[in-house]
């Protein structure tokens, strides 16, 4: 037995025995390790945007109810909720004698006896403040189907007019404009965390910033914030229905593209986000279980300021002439429809699906007209065009490439010239290539834009204001301000007005979407991921 061991069996003896001689009735600790980003501007749930701010809001906040592995919907602050016969009314009854996690800092500042109970005037306070757009909250369209949630947001009307009124301290009532089948469901996330009104008002614009200017009310609080992870522990101040079965929960912090599967396989990690590139290092028979989650959308993004791609008819012809990938090759990648990837929805229904596609099939004929066109009016007849890929998808590029030169680059001349077109592939790590596009450093860019939340709107929001590409900014501000604002019934075709507008300009175009998977290691069991949303919850997580 070498050092290593000893020193660890001599620790595991010391523990067995301290356990002992202690309370014989002492729980079991079940610590569990997970993997992130560390991607965390606030712990302000109604301003989280990152998918690490949401899994922070996840577990250490509770809203009025809890989404459970089946989508079903559970209590959480409230006990029980009556909805009218015409789906617009909400009417939920919260548990009483529920508190706050109060950190000392916390106390200095609000007085040692500050021990607020949770109460429906939380609530009120929390939707009041995501629909105010000065909260420039990411989440507020799954909320615009509250009463007068637009007028409020558009600053036509004070927040004390949304729909959302407090009776007594645990009756909260929220009207919407018109039914809206996920709204349940929307109350399970960052945007309708509660937020205490006296505490938010004594942080002066600080709330969420720092521990000292926050308060969680869920299962797990923070305990420490470290360079290189983030601890979390049971919250022993949790009286809500769902009492988490972890002790602890180490987030630690990993950079980008850094391959987890081998820590996976090893049980380093309790669990892990897995790229789809990732996945086929697991086996089928290694015990890990993989909960797929299609959140990525892989675009060509062209840079039109210069040169032949200044044109937009030279950029929509390079998509009309790209033939359809081998899929088999890669069975975590599948065509794109649109910009939205699967994991968004509206009104409760997957949004790709519920809406048309936007994209054009292709089409070899006419991309050879319009780039025939181009050649012509520009005058230009030889140019090498180079795409940038992240260096692990470098064999998809090189497929869409070879279609790219069979199309378009088979032209071999125009006007009696001759004409040579190639395009050729620079493979970088994914963090370079996301520097070079913010600096104009690029002709062509594989491009992957991830999704943090189910939201449409939100995702749209990527492309508004952007400066790397080609956007008719004006116009595709306008029809996203509608959607923001769109009720349930008319976001999804509302959102399809984005994508239209923003593919016309032919500067970012939709490829394939990714899956990505969730993965649980041999063992562990209870670690709840939500699909649709990213979200990763540890309350119930155990180790057998």
């Amino acid at each position: 037995m070498n050092m290593k061991k000893l020193i660890a069996a001599a620790l595991a003896l010391l523990m067995l025995a301290l356990t002992f001689a202690g309370c014989s009735n002492s729980d079991e600790s079940i610590d569990m390790i997970y993997p992130f980003g560390g991607n965390i501007n606030s712990f302000d749930p109604q301003v989280a945007s990152t998918e690490d701010e949401f899994l922070i809001t996840e577990n250490c906040f509770e809203g009025l109810v809890r989404c459970d592995d089946e989508g079903n919907i559970t209590p959480g602050c409230a006990q029980s909720w009556e909805v009218s016969s015409d789906g617009k009314t909400y009417t939920f009854q919260l548990y009483q004698g529920l508190k706050w996690h109060i950190y000392d800092s916390v106390a200095e500042r609000m007085g040692e006896n500050y021990n607020p109970e949770i109460t429906a005037d939380d609530f009120v306070f929390a939707l009041q403040r995501a629909a105010d757009d000065l909260t420039q909250s990411p989440l507020y369209s799954t909320i615009s189907s509250i009463a007068n949630a637009p007028e409020v947001h558009s600053g036509r009307a004070d927040e004390s007019t949304l729909g959302v009124t407090a009776s007594g301290k645990y009756t909260l009532t929220i009207h919407l404009s018109s039914p809206d089948e996920s709204f349940l469901e929307t109350m399970s996330t960052a945007v309708a965390m509660p937020c205490n009104r006296e505490f938010f008002e004594a942080t002066a614009g600080r709330y969420g910033l720092d521990l000292e200017y926050t308060m969680f009310n869920g299962q797990f609080y923070i305990t420490n914030v470290l360079d290189t992870s983030y601890i979390l522990a049971a919250n022993k101040e949790y009286a809500g229905p769902t009492k988490p079965k972890a002790t602890d929960l180490t987030l630690n912090i990993v950079e980008e593209g850094t391959d987890l599967s081998e820590d996976l396989l090893s049980g380093y990690y309790d669990a892990a986000y897995i790229r789809g590139y990732e996945s086929s290092g697991i086996s089928e028979n290694s015990g890990i279980t993989m909960t797929p989650y299609s959140n990525i959308t892989w675009m060509l993004v062209i840079n039109g300021n210069e040169g032949l791609f200044s044109a937009k008819d030279a950029r929509r012809a390079l998509y009309l002439s790209m033939a359809d990938m081998d899929y088999e090759e890669f069975p975590y990648l599948q065509k794109a429809t649109g910009y939205a990837p699967p994991t968004c929805t509206a009104n409760g229904a997957q949004y790709n699906t519920a809406v048309p596609a936007v994209t054009e099939s292709a089409d070899a004929d006419k991309a050879e007209e319009l780039w025939r066109k181009v050649i012509s009016d520009q005058e230009i007849y030889t140019a090498e065009i180079t795409l940038l890929v992240p260096d692990y998808m470098e064999d998809a590029a090189r497929q869409l490439v070879q279609g790219i030169q069979a199309g378009i680059g088979a032209v071999s001349s125009v006007d009696e010239k001759d004409v040579d077109f190639t395009m050729v592939i620079e493979a970088l790590p994914e963090s370079e290539l996301k520097s070079r596009v913010a600096a104009y450093d690029y002709d062509i860019a594989l491009y992957p834009y991830e999704a943090s939340s189910t939201s449409p709107v939100t995702f749209l929001q990527t492309f508004a204001n952007v400066s790397y590409a080609y956007i008719d900014t004006a116009g595709y501000n306008d029809v996203l301000a509608d959607a923001a604002s769109a009720d349930a019934a008319d976001l999804a075709d509302a959102c399809r007005e984005c994508e239209a507008e923003l593919y016309q300009n032919y500067s970012f175009l939709p490829v394939f979407y990714e899956s990505c998977y969730y993965a649980e290691a041999k063992g562990v069991s209870g670690v709840q991921f939500h699909p649709g949303s990213g979200r990763v919850s540890f309350i119930n997580a155990t180790r057998t």
